[in-house]
């Protein structure tokens, strides 16, 4: 019986895994086409305005989203309804939103960042949204419908940006009319969708759990504001020192590298309703097994990217343009500097899974005080190469704090 039950788990386990992975891997190849178009069809600059936009409209938004898809795929005890879950997420979008509104208007006005900022935060609204019926339908054992719903709203998205861009050189229409796809999917699907799926009790709102939620998962968002900060703030330096032309190579460059990332993240995610389980159930042997398991794919993910970019570096720069082969080089430090990243980010899923989310915060404030340092540190004095270098001190700190935090629990237990 034990050895059929470890069967099933393990089935489950791949399946969970493919289906995840394989809207990952769709979602990074749509969303990868975006900055290297822009820096194809609107030149560098406008794809440094653009990467800037992100790169103040996606750590506010992680923020607001509190990592709420986690809770609800690991909250086999259901300690909150799925309305409540829906909520608290429209409530964190909608503050976070008219936030980035009156300071980007404010601090910047007339700047073309801002309101490609604000479509960003727009994006990630709908896909926040929509995550909270896939982490619900994952919770059921179902990752194939969210999954499905991911690969439509990227590759939607993805088509009509690129149509939009190629007619106009205009990314901010473009990045405008590519919410249709998002929209409709949202609300002519995955909303009809969960509500037939839920039980009826699932959709009676108690507001004093809404905020009870919003203040345990506060945490988490700290925590994923602070790991997107630390993701962003070689941008935000690189912006400053070396021009915006050379930060929309910085970031169209880091595109490709974010495949892997994607792939680790979709991994996870399948993992962490394993983890989740063999924390509640104290089982550490199939706790350090997931997890080791985990790393080890990481680290590989990581690795073929790193490998990728050294035999075929010429190639994938002639991707974005002429323009692109004086970064010669770059790619390679930017794929060998993620790897840290990648078994940082599987540890920190084994954090939240033991429910060691406080520690986290500082750990990443940490992590986003040696990115900071780093970046001022290396950027004047390196350029572009020093972005990469500031990113893998970061993912070097992050990575030893958390597999230090995991071992002192475990020497608790």
């Amino acid at each position: 019986m034990l050895s059929m039950a470890a069967a099933t788990g393990r089935s489950r386990h791949v399946r969970h895994t493919g289906w995840l992975a394989a809207a990952n891997a769709i979602t990074a190849g749509a969303q990868w086409v975006w900055l290297p178009a822009t820096a194809r069809l609107a030149g560098p600059t406008i794809t440094g305005e653009m990467a800037l936009g992100q790169a103040v409209a996606v750590p506010l938004m992680m923020f607001a989203g509190l990592q709420l898809r986690a809770l609800v795929s690991t909250d086999p005890a259901r300690s909150f309804r799925l309305a409540e879950y829906m909520n608290a997420r429209r409530i964190t979008f909608l503050a976070a939103i008219l936030l980035l509104m009156a300071a980007g208007w404010a601090a910047a006005p007339g700047s073309l960042w801002v309101p490609m900022a604000l479509l960003f935060a727009v994006h990630k609204a709908f896909e926040g949204l929509a995550e909270i019926h896939h982490g619900g339908w994952l919770r059921a054992g179902d990752a194939a419908s969210g999954a499905f719903c991911a690969m439509g709203r990227s590759l939607g998205s993805a088509a009509v940006f690129l149509a939009v861009l190629a007619g106009t050189a205009n990314p901010a229409a473009a990045m405008s009319w590519s919410l249709l796809p998002s929209v409709a999917l949202l609300v002519l699907v995955e909303n009809p969708k969960g509500a037939r799926r839920r039980p009826p009790q699932e959709n009676a709102v108690r507001w004093a759990k809404v905020l009870e939620l919003l203040h345990q998962a506060s945490p988490l968002g700290l925590a994923v504001l602070l790991v997107s900060l630390t993701a962003y703030i070689p941008r935000y330096v690189a912006g400053e020192w070396v021009g915006m032309a050379n930060l929309g190579a910085l970031a169209a460059l880091g595109t490709l590298v974010m495949a892997a990332s994607l792939g680790v993240n979709a991994l996870g995610q399948a993992l962490a309703v394993d983890l989740a389980r063999a924390a509640a159930d104290r089982d550490e042997a199939a706790f350090q097994n997931h997890l080791l398991r985990g790393l080890a794919l990481a680290v590989a993910a990581g690795l073929a990217v790193f490998l990728t970019a050294v035999l075929a570096e010429d190639w994938l720069l002639s991707l974005f343009g002429s323009g692109f082969g004086q970064h010669k080089g770059l790619l390679v430090w930017l794929a060998a500097a993620a790897i840290p990243l990648h078994g940082a980010s599987m540890l920190g899923y084994a954090l939240t899974a033991r429910r060691i989310l406080q520690p986290q915060v500082w750990l990443l404030a940490a992590t986003a005080l040696a990115a900071l340092l780093a970046s001022f540190a290396l950027i004047p004095a390196a350029g572009l190469p020093g972005a990469a270098a500031a990113q893998a001190a970061a993912g070097i700190t992050q990575l030893a704090g958390a597999a230090w935090l995991l071992r002192r629990n475990r020497e608790t237990l």
